[in-house]
């Protein structure tokens, strides 16, 4: 059967510019998804996201495809990780994100 997401939160650690980074993905429904960095400054996550967007996906079978930050992005689910991939000024950047239970 497949991985049911909806309602589900994810999270990503990095370090972005040398500052430690946590974004956060909650799917919302079968169709939208929220992005928010989580913050105490104005830091930039995942995406080169800085706050909060609000988004709409498609899934097929493992594979999410959306828009993020006015990026193309295609999303991989394996067990409790996505493997999000984009290109960012001709450059392919993947990022991962955990299952939060």
């Amino acid at each position: 059967m497949e991985q049911v997401i909806v309602i589900t939160k994810w999270v990503n650690h990095d370090v972005i510019n040398g500052v430690p980074s946590q974004t956060r993905i909650i799917f919302t429904s079968m169709s939208q998804m929220t992005v928010v960095v989580d913050s105490e400054k104005d830091d930039i996550g995942a995406f080169g996201l800085d706050g909060l967007e609000f988004c709409r996906y498609t899934r097929d079978g493992n594979k999410l495809t959306t828009k993020i930050n006015n990026k193309d992005v295609i999303g991989a689910i394996e067990g409790d990780t996505i493997t999000f991939t984009y290109n960012d000024n001709g450059v392919k950047k993947n990022v991962v994100f955990t299952k939060i239970k």
